[in-house]
């Protein structure tokens, strides 16, 4: 848990701090490039706070200690992170992008707010997968399968618990959360809706992508996230010319 206090809490609160700096001298004059940068600067901060943090516990002992290194597994394992989180990066953001070459500034706007509120329901597998994720890979590196399976299913279990409650209020009320936004928003009721219950279905399959990359399968979930991301990337091509944001959306 001390490991996600930098990404998880310090960032956003830096990120605010300087927001709040920039916004009072610069007023109307602070433009995506600004505000851009000062997510660099937070990001740049959290990890000073990680590393610093991480030194402070090292024992002095490891220091001293001699180092036994597999650099051909770690390499391995380090660009099949690499490319499952570019993946992921690709995926999160085709739709965005293909909905600001193929349709209008508004339609982006509107699908931005509505894939931020989607968001939240997937949030119940990170929030319930961090306290389980320990127990897991220790029930891995020593084959225990049943106290495995018995952690996945828990934490599916409380995914689920969380995030189905968030789908369904989201897609009660979607157009006074939207309306949030403004006027123009209400537009995106059925995107929500569709991305929504993508993301239940999403909730309901469990952390998946977690346990492989936990147990030595980062590659296939590269080819996986990599794959669905180009499905992705066909289907904005055929939907979104026809149905907007909606085709957007279920192309997701």
């Amino acid at each position: 848990l001390p490991g996600q206090v930098a990404e998880a809490v310090l960032r956003p609160c830096l990120f605010l701090i300087l927001v709040v700096l920039l916004v009072l001298p610069l007023r109307r004059h602070l433009t995506p490039e600004i505000v851009a940068g000062a997510h660099a600067l937070t990001y740049f901060g959290a990890l000073l706070a990680a590393v610093g943090y991480l030194l402070a516990r090292i024992q002095r002992d490891v220091w001293g200690a001699p180092a036994v290194i597999t650099a051909r597994a770690w390499l391995g394992a380090a660009a099949g992170f690499a490319l499952t989180n570019a993946a992921y990066i690709i995926a999160e953001n085709m739709s965005v992008i293909m909905l600001a070459a193929l349709a209008d500034p508004e339609a982006v706007g509107i699908y931005r707010a509505v894939a931020r509120y989607a968001q939240l329901v997937p949030f119940a597998l990170l929030a319930a997968m961090l306290p389980l994720r320990p127990a897991i890979s220790a029930a891995f590196a020593r084959e225990d399968l049943t106290a495995q399976r018995e952690a996945a299913q828990t934490a599916a279990a409380l995914a689920m618990a969380i995030g189905l409650p968030v789908a369904i209020v989201l897609i009660a009320f979607g157009d006074d959360l939207l309306a949030v936004f403004g006027s123009g928003f209400g537009q995106g009721r059925v995107a929500l809706t569709i991305l929504v219950l993508g993301q239940v279905v999403n909730v309901a399959a469990g952390h998946v992508g977690v346990l492989m990359t936990m147990t030595g399968h980062q590659t296939r979930v590269a080819a996986t996230v990599g794959a669905s991301a180009a499905c992705n990337t066909v289907l904005n091509l055929i939907l979104i010319p026809r149905f907007g944001i909606e085709g957007a959306a279920a192309a997701t």
